[in-house]
């Protein structure tokens, strides 16, 4: 079954054959508390054969945006595409992995005392921590593009075999860019499976490049004298 995923980790179902409206109007059926989103904003349906979900613009007065981009014409949504309705940013998923389906509806597996889960697709980046996904993409061993949606720009991590070889953010890259993700407030991530090959902006190895990014991130560290994070 479709479903889309908010920042917050929720999951809200998707039904073939079903309409659902999107906007700040109580009456909607997906209802984004945002001033900047119209009262009837968009619209999501679910063809009634298939799991294919399309996506219109209901009139918005500040558009319906996929990856970026607006939404100018009914659109079929693919796997992984983000959907931003004034500020709010949904994660849309096509189809529930088979291992997924004794997870919680009301949001993405949790990080408990150190454990991993391997099933980890995505979530709110400031209910895990950077430092703690990256703990779980590394213990288990996937090699994936974590994508983050943050309110004003896009960041990535490229993680292959438990290293951590390639990170964007705001214009950053390497270390800095992992820095600049981690003290960010909020955002959302999902992971992407990938075997592609990636231009590697970081060298050093998975533990000592964590200590260095827990250091840098520590409370002391934000606002200290030390002035940017280092290039490693």
């Amino acid at each position: 079954m479709p479903y889309l995923v908010t920042v917050a980790g929720s999951r809200i179902p998707l039904r073939r054959g079903q309409s659902y409206s999107i906007g700040r109007g109580m009456d909607c059926d997906v209802v984004v508390e945002d001033a900047a989103a119209s009262r009837r904003h968009a619209a999501l349906s679910v063809a009634r054969t298939s799991d294919a979900v399309f996506l219109e613009d209901c009139g918005s007065r500040n558009g319906t945006f996929v990856n970026g981009e607006p939404v100018t014409s009914r659109i079929a949504l693919r796997e992984g595409a983000r959907i931003q309705v004034g500020g709010s940013i949904f994660l849309v998923r096509l189809k529930e992995r088979e291992e997924e389906r004794e997870l919680s509806d009301t949001g993405t597996v949790a990080f408990d005392q150190g454990t991993f889960v391997q099933d980890l697709d995505g979530g709110e980046l400031t209910r895990y921590g950077l430092v703690e996904l990256l703990k779980l993409v590394f213990n288990a061993q996937r090699n994936v593009t974590v994508q983050v949606a943050l309110a004003t720009e896009h960041a990535k991590i490229e993680v292959r075999a438990g290293e951590v070889l390639h990170a964007e953010c705001g214009g950053l890259q390497g270390f800095n860019a992992l820095v600049k993700l981690g003290r960010q407030g909020s955002g959302i991530f999902w992971l992407v499976e990938t075997e592609q090959p990636c231009d590697r902006n970081i060298n050093e190895p998975f533990v000592r490049l964590l200590s260095e990014l827990q250091r840098c991130l520590a409370p002391s560290a934000t606002h200290g004298p030390q002035g940017p994070a280092p290039r490693l």
